[in-house]
């Protein structure tokens, strides 16, 4: 494998024009989620960043000793301004689904989420950190090129022809490796666990009762080759969203097992958002001319109805 042939497959790779409908698609679930996860925040909202809040604002600039970003650092914020970024937040959001001044939106999400996830990193988990980062990612993709109502009124589509146009995707190739490396993170830390390793980390995982969401009745008498199924099962699956999924033959069948993955977690345990934000990021991974297809195959009128008419 010489030199050029390397940089060929580089430059394919990050450089290679193709449609922005994957992308874009992405921002519309990223969008849902992102609104779900703000709803969550709004019966707190004061108790969680407003003038009196639990954590304090020096708390928040100490934690983890390293600096912290956020626009509540500039002046000890009163409530009105809680109010004001967290307004501001939401409107970004609305305007990021549909596709509204998609950049502008992106990047107004982004400091505004920070800012909030700044104040108090107490009550985040790594959801919500994955959550921030994709805002960033999309300040700089071609997520609003399709989908959106940047499109519907751009001057490319004004002046194009019926040809779609293509887009440089390196930003989508961003956001897939942050993906990767989630799964690479969680897979190589759980592969040191003895737990893991014997096949019974499902199991304990399962018995912590502050995670518990719904109850799981059709485990019957908790039979130990279905944990030890399950604990293999994660592990391999993981193992495969960062290796297998680069590889188009086994891509969707990776991609249904992770979406089965993390069903059966958000079933099971209270962790909110982190499937959803998850089950999201494989679009970033669909072939846009698959979801063309889908697309198209949506549009046609079934034969009985096509007779009828």
């Amino acid at each position: 494998m010489n030199l050029n042939y390397l940089t060929l497959l580089w430059n394919r790779f990050w450089f290679k024009k193709q449609s922005a409908i994957s992308i874009a698609l992405f921002r519309i679930f990223y969008s849902l989620v992102l609104l779900e996860s703000i709803i969550l925040f709004q019966p707190d909202l004061y108790d969680w960043f407003g003038t009196h809040a639990w954590t304090t604002i020096q708390t928040a600039k100490l934690w983890e000793n390293s600096p912290r970003f956020g626009l509540f650092f500039i002046n000890t914020p009163d409530n009105f301004i809680v109010t004001a970024i967290y307004s501001v937040l939401v409107i970004s959001s609305i305007t990021l689904l549909f596709g509204l001044f998609t950049r502008i939106s992106a990047l107004t999400v982004f400091i505004c989420l920070t800012s909030i996830h700044h104040r108090n990193p107490l009550i985040l988990h790594s959801g919500d950190t994955l959550i921030r980062l994709c805002s960033y990612y999309l300040i700089w993709s071609q997520a609003g090129k399709a989908l959106s109502l940047d499109s519907l009124f751009s001057k490319d589509k004004a002046d194009n022809t019926s040809k779609e146009k293509l887009y440089n995707p390196w930003a989508q190739r961003l956001l897939q490796i942050q993906i990767c490396a989630v799964y690479w993170q969680s897979f190589w830390g759980k592969a040191a666990g003895l737990t893991w390793l014997k096949g019974t980390a499902v199991y304990y995982a399962l018995q912590l009762e502050e995670f518990q969401r719904f109850p799981l009745m059709f485990f019957g008498t908790n039979p130990i080759w279905l944990y030890k199924f399950l604990t293999y099962y994660t592990l391999f699956i993981e193992f495969a969203l960062f290796s297998l999924i680069w590889i188009k033959e086994f891509r969707y069948p990776v991609i249904i097992a992770g979406i089965f993955l993390h069903l059966g977690l958000d079933y099971s345990m209270n962790i909110p958002l982190f499937q959803h934000i998850m089950i999201a990021s494989y679009l970033l991974f669909i072939d846009p001319k698959d979801i063309k297809k889908l697309f198209a195959l949506l549009k046609k009128k079934p034969k009985a109805v096509e007779s009828a008419t």
